[in-house]
């Protein structure tokens, strides 16, 4: 039974590097003689190369890039689709794709293909469509009503732990000694508003530390997002003061603006 080989560790490697370090190998400075060099030739002579003779034909490839580019890309086949048809692997076509420089990611292409008529779905079918709606719309409407709960709110943001901002933010009150506590963690509200810090002197003055790209994902623009939160607390005679992963960076600007509004 053959040794296993283990890969040679770098400080071994090192090791034996200057251990070699300034040996020179036996036949530095040694030329060959025209003797030695004529009696190699004739031994030699006459013996007959292994592959004399032996000639390889390329195989013509199953599908050609013109013909990829036609069936991926022109006629929205799938992967799988064009390797069932011409009988090639995943992972060549794959390959292939990528040398070509064309991205595997084609739900736009996709979409315009439904549009067009070229690409046929039952997804497009209206019936699937209310058929595979109305679960999402009950799971929707079941959440809606967990979340009026107050022990609901309390038992799933009770888990919550700081994120980095509010951590980066807790970090100025610390060091500032400013008169803010985190209620992050569901252990305040106002009306459905959570609010990140809250003023612990008795002054109804929160605030809210966010980061753009998240709140983008479910309002339209950030100024909605202020304005409705904003709403919520005027209500009930809160201040609310907003601070984005940009503002943070100055920390002087956010002391400021606290005191100001003290």
């Amino acid at each position: 039974m053959a040794k296993k080989r283990h890969a040679m560790s770098l400080a071994t490697k090192e090791k034996i590097s200057k251990a070699l370090k300034g040996r020179k190998p036996w036949n530095t400075g040694h030329a060959m003689s025209l003797a030695m060099k004529e009696k190699i030739s004739e031994a030699r002579k006459g013996s007959i190369p292994w592959n004399k003779g032996k000639t390889y034909l390329c195989k013509p490839r199953k599908i050609t890039s013109e013909e990829l580019i036609e069936l991926y890309v022109n006629q929205n086949l799938s992967i799988p689709q064009i390797s069932k048809l011409k009988n090639i692997r995943y992972s060549s076509l794959h390959y292939r794709l990528k040398r070509l420089g064309i991205a595997r990611d084609r739900s736009e292409a996709r979409k315009l293909g439904f549009r067009e008529g070229r690409v046929k779905s039952p997804m497009l079918d209206e019936k699937t469509r209310k058929k595979m709606s109305v679960p999402n719309i009950k799971k929707s409407i079941a959440l809606k009503k967990l979340w009026e709960d107050p022990e609901y709110r309390k038992k799933i943001l009770g888990r919550r732990i700081p994120s980095s901002l509010e951590t980066k933010f807790q970090k100025i009150i610390n060091k500032y000694e400013l008169p803010y506590k985190y209620t992050g963690n569901g252990s305040f509200w106002i009306e459905k508003i959570n609010p990140d810090f809250v003023n612990c002197n008795g002054e109804k003055i929160c605030i809210e530390v966010f980061c753009n790209h998240y709140k983008l994902m479910s309002y339209d623009t950030i100024e909605q997002y202020k304005e409705r939160r904003t709403a919520i607390c005027k209500r009930y005679g809160w201040i609310v003061l907003f601070f984005d992963e940009f503002a943070l960076n100055d920390e002087k600007k956010v002391v400021e603006e606290i005191i100001f509004q003290k």
